[in-house]
């Protein structure tokens, strides 16, 4: 494993969360996602123009307490090029998975790359095998680190916080499974949620990635930007509505929730951020 991690402290997550009935359920059974509204889930798919073409498909969405997604991806196996000393193997497209978060909608406080999230940046990482995703680790990026670098720091402490279904063979003969993590689980105000994901071989290189990465014509990668997630609307307890537009003329609604005012932009994205209300 490329940046393998090493965790020096987990924390049994059913000790730190509270038990609540959800819309989604991790069990496997991913038809729930079916019943959500267009606008209470983000939809990632790539195309023939995509970079990479082993990850097939990112869904997510959440609620005042988890964050919610689901995976689709390449079962296959093939000739994988692992190191210069035993060249290619036999092996998985897809190997380990990373689920990378943004928090602050803040370019400049997290990992991108001139191909990946240029305008975007991600604040934490979840990576493991989808083999056991329920033991990937939350690891934070360290802030001293340059942001074109791998700085998710494998020494810092590690905390396991995914709740996650076992991976199946699916009717298109895909591999899927689905997940979630706790809110509180994440330190610091969570101002946005955005994510991308991107998948490795076994020879850790890169086999997936979503939302997209295309190359332009000079050859040069377009960077793909990290995914809205919204809000599941029942989740919504609202107790004030108010319909307004935005200085770009989006249709946005006031919803004032738990003494916090949420502005949610547009009849898709519905990108919440909250402002103390006073």
């Amino acid at each position: 494993m490329k940046h393998k991690l090493i965790a020096l402290f987990i924390v049994v997550l059913a000790c730190c969360i509270h038990a609540q009935s959800s819309v989604i359920s991790i069990d496997g059974d991913f038809s729930d996602w079916k019943n959500l509204a267009e606008e209470e889930r983000v939809l990632a798919e790539p195309d023939e123009n995509s970079c990479y073409e082993y990850l097939y498909r990112l869904m997510s969405t959440q609620d005042s307490d988890y964050i919610y997604f689901y995976l689709e991806f390449s079962a296959e196996e093939g000739d994988v090029y692992v190191t210069q000393d035993h060249g290619y193997v036999k092996g998985l497209y897809v190997d380990y998975l990373d689920i990378l978060i943004d928090f602050d909608n803040d370019s400049t406080t997290g990992w991108n790359t001139n191909m990946l999230f240029k305008e975007s940046a991600a604040e934490w990482l979840i990576e493991g095998s989808w083999k056991n995703f329920s033991e990937a680790e939350l690891v934070p990026f360290d802030t001293l680190s340059p942001q074109g670098e791998w700085g998710f720091n494998d020494t810092t402490l590690l905390i396991s916080c995914v709740v996650a279904s076992e991976a199946s063979i699916i009717d298109n003969g895909h591999r899927a499974f689905e997940g979630k993590i706790a809110k509180n689980m994440i330190p610091g105000k969570m101002d946005s949620v955005k994510v991308g994901v991107l998948t490795w071989d076994i020879g850790w290189s890169y086999s997936g990635f979503l939302p997209q990465c295309t190359f332009l014509e000079s050859g040069d990668p377009a960077p793909s930007q990290m995914l809205s997630v919204p809000y599941l609307l029942k989740d919504l307890d609202v107790t004030a509505v108010e319909h307004v537009k935005s200085a770009d003329d989006v249709q946005c609604t006031k919803v004032i929730r738990d003494g916090q005012l949420f502005i949610v932009r547009g009849e898709r994205e519905f990108n919440v951020q909250g402002v103390q209300v006073k």
